[in-house]
C-alpha cells in the first residue's frame, strides 16, 4: 500500500470514527425532548471513546503519545467530545496545532475549564461552530442542585437540571 492510500484510509477511518463517537453520544442523550434539561452522563461519554485506539483514531493525524492519550481520558475527554458534538472536524483534524506546545504538552484546556466563555473559543473560527460550542457545551457539564437553594434535588424553576449552573437562574436576582 502506499502511503497516500495509506493516509486516505487513515481519513476514512477518523472520520467513521468521528461520526460513530457523534452517534454514540447521540444515543445516550438524556431528555432530548426537552433543550433545558438534556445532557449526556460522563459514563456514556466515557463509553464512546472506549474503544480501541478511539482516541488515536479520532485525532489523526496528531500522532500522539501513549502520555497525551492518557492525559485526554482522564482530563479532557468532555472537552474533545464538545468538539465532536458540534461537529468541529477541523479543530479535530489539527489537535496538535490547537492544543499541544511546540514541547508536546497540552495546553490548559480540559474538562474543569468548562464551561467556557467565547473569548476562551478563539481557535474555533467558523462563528456556527464557535457559538454551537457555547451552548452546546451545556450537555457535557454534570449537573447539580441549585445553587441558590441547596438543599433541594431541583433547581427552584422545578426542572432535573440547575440552570444556575448555566449562568441564567432568574432566581438569582
Amino acid at each position: 500500500m502506499s502511503l497516500q492510500s495509506s493516509n486516505i484510509e487513515s481519513i476514512r477511518r477518523r472520520d467513521a470514527t468521528l461520526a460513530q463517537i457523534h452517534d454514540n453520544l447521540a444515543k445516550h442523550l438524556v431528555h432530548p425532548d426537552n433543550i433545558s434539561d438534556a445532557y449526556i452522563k460522563f459514563q456514556d461519554v466515557r463509553e464512546a471513546w472506549s474503544g480501541y485506539n478511539t482516541i488515536q483514531k479520532a485525532l489523526y493525524p496528531a500522532n500522539l503519545g501513549s502520555e497525551e492519550i492518557d492525559d485526554i481520558r482522564n482530563r479532557r475527554l468532555k472537552f474533545i467530545s464538545v468538539l465532536v458534538w458540534v461537529e468541529a472536524h477541523d479543530i479535530l483534524h489539527n489537535f496538535r496545532t490547537h492544543f499541544l506546545s511546540p514541547e508536546g504538552k497540552l495546553f490548559h484546556i480540559d474538562d474543569q475549564s468548562l464551561p467556557l466563555k467565547n473569548e476562551d473559543v478563539g481557535f474555533i473560527n467558523n462563528f456556527f461552530r464557535r457559538s454551537s460550542f457555547i451552548t452546546q457545551q451545556y450537555l457535557f457539564i454534570p449537573v447539580g442542585p441549585c445553587l441558590f437553594n441547596f438543599f433541594a434535588p431541583v433547581c427552584l424553576l422545578g426542572t432535573t437540571a440547575c440552570h444556575c449552573r448555566r449562568g441564567f437562574c432568574p432566581k438569582s436576582g
